[in-house]
Order: C-alpha cells, then sequence, then structure tokens
C-alpha cells in the first residue's frame, strides 16, 4: 500500500527577516517571485530601494508581510513591479504599521498595462511623513489604504497619484 505524501504547512515556506540595519544599498531588501515573506523591525536607509517586491515571468509575490519597519531617505522606500503580463502578481500582502519617512517615493506601484497584476494589497496603519511623493500607481487596483498617516490631520481623504492605461477606446 501506497501513501500520499502532503505538502508541509504553510510556516514551512516561511522567510522571516527581522532587526536589520541596512544602510547605503542599492537595495536594502528583494523579495522576487516569492510568497509567505515576513519582513519586521528593519531599518532600511539611504539606499536606491528601500524593499522591493518584482515579479516576473510565470511568477507571483503574494502572501507577504511587511510590519514596523523604519523606511527612510531612500529613492523609493517599498516599490512593486510586474514585468510580464504572464504573471501571478503581486497581491495579498500586508503592509501595516510601517514608518516611511524622508523617501523620494515612499510607495511604488507599477504593473504591466495590459492586465494589472497589483491588486488586493492592504496598507495599514502605516506613517508617511515628509516623503516628496508618498505614493505613485500605476495600473494597480482594489488596494486597501486604511487609517494611515499622511503628515498632517485631515477630514479630506489624501490624493494618491498615479496613471491608468486602458486600451481599446
Amino acid at each position: 500500500m501506497t501513501s500520499k505524501k502532503s505538502l508541509p504547512p504553510e510556516e514551512f515556506f516561511r522567510n522571516d527577516t527581522y532587526k536589520n540595519i541596512l544602510t547605503n544599498n542599492d537595495c536594502g531588501i528583494s523579495v522576487w517571485n516569492y510568497g509567505f515573506v515576513n519582513l519586521t523591525q528593519n531599518n532600511i536607509t539611504n539606499s536606491g530601494y528601500g524593499i522591493v517586491l518584482s515579479v516576473g515571468y510565470y511568477g507571483s509575490c503574494i502572501n507577504n508581510t511587511i510590519t514596523h519597519n523604519s523606511i527612510s531617505r531612500n529613492e523609493y522606500g517599498l516599490s512593486m513591479y510586474v514585468w510580464h503580463k504572464d504573471c501571478g502578481g503581486i497581491s495579498i500582502n500586508n503592509i501595516i504599521e510601517n514608518n516611511f519617512t524622508f523617501n523620494e517615493k515612499a510607495i511604488e506601484m507599477i504593473s504591466t498595462p495590459i492586465i494589472s497584476h497589483i491588486g488586493r494589497n492592504n496598507i495599514y496603519h502605516n506613517n508617511f511623513i515628509g516623503n516628496s511623493r508618498s505614493v505613485y500607481l500605476e495600473n494597480s487596483f482594489r488596494n486597501q489604504w486604511v487609517g494611515n498617516y499622511w503628515g498632517n490631520a485631515s477630514e479630506h481623504p489624501y490624493p494618491i497619484f498615479g496613471k491608468l492605461t486602458i486600451f481599446g477606446i
């Protein structure tokens, strides 16, 4: 009698990167075509890219958690890039309680223009202070932005800038 092997639990695939001090790098932390990564309590400063989530051909970047990090004085604080239309995309990631301070762009999400593959990410309770541009989106949809602090108290919604490419019109 043969038995079927089951896949290991989700925790088997987890990768944790925590309590690092990353300074003066081209890229502090890069996650390429991978999921179930925890990036926690890292201090990333004076780099080209602080954190990058990136997807290429047939890959995906899902179920990652980025929490309690200090991301400061970088050209790009958190960048999400989808480079090919045939991929699983970047989704269901949690970006929670981070400090994005004095970056050129705090968060940037850019996807291929044919089909958006960046969406359903949760961006909750982050601080955006002193950034040249806090958020920039290209072809990114259905992300939830809840309880973020944008550098000053306001009763009005915070404008998020970006670009949408529509074909066939």
